[in-house]
């Protein structure tokens, strides 16, 4: 691992910290989990919108995408909740278009 001050003759440089960022090894295994556990979060949060109302459990979409750029949808809320069929149910409702 590399220390987080640099020598150059005897002066000691300072490392930012985005050359300390850069200089860290990735562990791949690790970055997919942190992946995962992101998207996770993101579907807690879009489930603990949709379940404020529990007499009508459900969201527009609509409102949902207001709120995509909050809650780091990146591609959008559609996209966001297609990605996830087994736990989010799009339907269209006639009287509420």
């Amino acid at each position: 691992m590399k220390q987080p001050h640099q020598h150059f003759l005897g002066v000691r440089l300072k490392t930012t910290s985005s050359q300390y960022v850069a200089s860290r090894a990735r562990d791949p295994t690790f970055e997919k989990l942190m992946d995962k556990y992101k998207n996770l979060l993101k579907v807690i949060a879009v489930q603990d919108l949709i379940l404020e109302n529990p007499i009508n459990p459900e969201l527009s979409l609509d409102f949902l995408s207001r709120l995509s750029q909050k809650l780091h949808l990146n591609r959008g809320a559609v996209s966001f909740l297609r990605k996830y069929p087994h736990i989010f149910h799009i339907y269209h409702d006639p009287m509420k278009s």
